[in-house]
């Protein structure tokens, strides 16, 4: 939904709320948790890349009133910022409105490359730039630079950005907390190389970039392969179709530039709050340790993150039963996003 008709709708539910507190008199327990006023805009940050060549971050800014902590949303890979405020069944679906109904203000950003940031030559695309944009983010976030300044930043990743999110906080230092999903230091190569990169396909030769990708270093995933993300238990069918027709792309550079990342483990430089979440049924990320993490429960899945972050870092987890790597996008997103929202608000509260 545009930004636009979301504020006319959040102007729209406030008169009606106002009225019928004048009709049915003094105000329940439940109307006094009712949610914040939240304005949402489109917002483009400029940012450099490794060359010093400029380029835009694109993102949409959503802030609750009185809200004194934003979360920046980073999408994982072939995904746009549409994946924190799906465009079908937003209710169970766009963790961004769960967070601005709790409270939190939140940036989701289209990374480098893809939605409607900059899309530079795709050899300019790597886990280095987009570490280095995320750190430009935040620093405008909390210097104020796109309006209201945020005393507190958290980072919110899914997949590859959360690899970005844990990478940034070890080497910058400059959240207050990081949620990842959907990943974990122990990849699991072997499907993900069988299920997702091999199957993969040149963007300029899919349909949905017809005419308008013709760099041979972007990829995408082929039809019918983003099944893959998904648990068939809890997937709406509406959800993947819907998935398939967002659907964007990544860069050979990226791949190349996040796979070290997994050896290195610059998170380890971070010592903030952090959760880790993943489905149990997750084909690109469970396992048994060293060949992927383990999805057993959240205290098992907690433990043995707990190895790949700063001696003073708090490390807690979640495992979400019956699903896939899309934890967002599954008909169970709405318990997971509230013991999200529960575990931040414990940590890093949405206001003073």
């Amino acid at each position: 939904m545009p930004p636009t008709a979301y504020r006319r709708i959040s102007h729209v539910l406030t008169i009606l709320t106002t009225c019928g507190a004048l009709l049915t008199g003094p105000a329940s327990p439940a109307d006094a948790d009712a949610p914040p006023h939240t304005t949402c805009r489109d917002v483009r940050l400029p940012v450099t890349l490794a060359d010093s060549t400029a380029a835009n971050l694109a993102g949409t800014l959503c802030e609750p009133s009185g809200a004194q902590t934003v979360a920046v949303l980073i999408p994982g890979i072939t995904y746009t910022r549409a994946y924190w405020d799906f465009p079908y069944q937003p209710e169970r679906y766009s963790f961004a409105r769960a967070a601005n109904r709790a409270g939190y203000a939140t940036l989701a950003i289209d990374k480098i490359g893809t939605g409607a940031s900059t899309r530079p030559a795709s050899t300019r695309v790597s886990l280095h730039v987009n570490i280095d944009n995320l750190h430009q983010v935040v620093q405008a976030l909390r210097a104020g630079r796109l309006g209201q300044q945020y005393p507190k930043v958290v980072a919110v990743g899914h997949s590859y950005g959360s690899i970005i999110a844990h990478a940034e906080a070890g080497i910058h230092h400059d959240v207050d907390a990081i949620v990842t999903t959907g990943i974990s230091h122990r990849l699991k190569l072997v499907t993900n190389v069988a299920q997702l990169l091999l199957p993969g396909r040149l963007a300029a030769l899919d349909p949905r970039f017809a005419g308008k990708i013709f760099d041979p270093g972007y990829l995408t995933t082929s039809p019918g392969q983003r099944a893959v993300f998904y648990d068939a238990r809890t997937a709406d069918p509406a959800v993947v179709e819907k998935d398939e027709q967002l659907k964007d792309t990544y860069s050979l550079t990226d791949l190349a530039t996040f796979l070290p990342e997994f050896l290195v483990a610059t998170s380890r430089g971070y010592n903030g709050p952090v959760l880790v979440v993943n489905g149990d049924s997750d084909q690109t990320m469970c396992g048994i340790p060293p060949l992927g993490g383990p999805c057993s429960s959240g205290a098992a899945l907690a433990a043995d993150e707990r190895h790949f972050y700063g001696p003073r870092s708090t490390v807690d987890g979640i495992v979400v039963p019956a699903t896939g790597h899309d934890i967002a996008l599954s008909t169970t997103a709405p318990s997971t996003t509230a013991q999200i929202l529960q575990w931040l608000s414990a940590r890093v509260p949405a206001t003073d």
